[in-house]
């Protein structure tokens, strides 16, 4: 495992791994602890908020710093805040180590950047970034299965051995990046930056990001624009909700054991993958839909169906029988409703549209937890799942408005 590209790749498949072992079982353990439905949801959020607001001050530091020993500083402090998660008993101290890891994990970003630098044609780049998905997919499907297993067999304190073991991964992958070769022009010309010249230039770095980001919404033509951005929102609204407390849900209504959560994760990431895979076989049955409008249709009324289908399950197999419509929607919605922005969008303003719906995503990531977390404390889990349908409902509605509106500009 010489190889710097092998090593980055063993990176990115044990980072993913890891944390496919612990994120499952994070509500339910929160629960343990004692948290309410709102602090449940308010764990998650933070998480999101934190990784929203920290990437940029990651991205600086690694420009100062380098992108090694970056690398190496967050992966030391993930792994020590994923062990303490398992030690401690603490709600207050739980929540706080979910912030930390939100500013510092930020491995797969990192790994992104430090991969242009071990290769000596450009034309490697591509695969390479193909080879880094595909490990990426096979922790995210292998580390849910694992870790459901590793609860079932220790049920007193399954998820205390479960953070020791993600930390020790994290070390692995310390070792690991040690062995990365330096790259002595792009990573150590900051080397001599002091902390007093440091710490502005990141709070810089995030201050600038947030204002880049309020800049970018307003210069978006929204009047053009809008009903496409609708969609993007309605769909990362929709997941984010069911994916906020989709583990709590299968406990509360089905008594779900760590096993069977660990299982439906890995089948939601694994069907979501295959369906990216074959995009493009999927884009050349709409061959006559240039403005992506009935896939969109189809991909809403399918993520309703499948909604729904959850919500009336008698049992969770039945459950796990709508797990297949689900994660294909949601996959392949993003790229096409993303495929919708950037083709609304003049080829000056690609760039700010991707922006602009990335940031939505994010925003919906920090909103639908607390949203659903609050729900759930007042009318009970069940009732965020309906939440979903009436979004991804919406989203079929909004969808044939835009269509009638595109015939009746036609007519004109």
């Amino acid at each position: 495992m010489d190889s710097p590209t092998t090593i980055l790749e063993a990176i990115v498949f044990l980072d993913l791994f890891a944390a496919g072992l612990i994120v499952p079982q994070l509500p339910p353990q929160a629960r343990a602890l004692g948290c309410n439905y709102v602090l449940v949801g308010f764990m998650t959020a933070v998480y999101a908020a934190f990784q929203f607001a920290s990437g940029p001050l990651t991205g600086s530091l690694s420009d100062l710093k380098g992108r090694k020993p970056t690398l190496l500083l967050t992966l030391a402090l993930s792994g020590a805040a994923y062990v303490l998660l398992g030690l401690t008993s603490s709600i207050a101290l739980f929540l706080g180590l979910r912030a930390l890891l939100g500013i510092f994990k930020h491995t797969q970003q990192l790994v992104k950047s430090l991969a242009p630098g071990y290769i000596k044609d450009e034309n490697e780049l591509s695969p390479l970034y193909k080879k880094l998905g595909t490990w990426k997919q096979a922790g995210m499907t292998l580390g849910p299965i694992v870790g459901g297993h590793i609860m079932e067999m220790n049920p007193e304190n399954g998820f205390t051995v479960l953070a020791v073991l993600v930390g020790t991964i994290f070390a692995i992958n310390s070792g690991l990046a040690r062995k990365l070769p330096t790259n002595e022009t792009k990573e150590n010309k900051n080397e001599d930056t002091s902390i007093q010249e440091l710490a502005p230039k990141l709070v810089n770095s995030v201050t600038n990001h947030f204002t880049e980001s309020l800049e970018q919404f307003k210069k978006m033509n929204w009047e053009t624009y809008g009903d496409v951005f609708a969609l993007k929102l309605l769909l990362s609204l929709a997941t984010a909700v069911y994916f906020s407390n989709f583990t709590l849900y299968l406990k509360s209504n089905y008594d779900a054991s760590p096993v069977a959560i660990g299982y439906v994760t890995s089948l939601l990431t694994a069907t979501g993958a295959i369906c990216v895979y074959c995009i493009e076989y999927i884009n050349g049955q709409y061959a006559e839909d240039n403005d992506f409008s009935e896939r969109a249709k189809h991909i809403f009324s399918l993520l309703t169906v499948a909604l729904i289908g959850m919500a009336i399950a008698q049992n969770i197999s039945l459950y796990v029988v709508f797990v297949l419509p689900l994660a294909a929607s949601i996959a392949v919605g993003r790229l096409v409703t993303l495929e919708m922005v950037l083709s609304k969008t003049n080829e000056n303003q690609k760039a700010t549209a991707l922006n602009v719906a990335e940031n939505l995503r994010s925003l919906s990531g920090v909103i639908a937890p607390l949203f659903v977390g609050v729900v759930s404390e007042l009318f009970g889990v069940t009732l965020g799942i309906y939440i979903a349908i009436s979004l991804a409902g919406f989203g079929v509605y909004r969808i044939y408005k835009i269509k009638e509106g595109g015939k009746t500009a036609k007519k004109k």
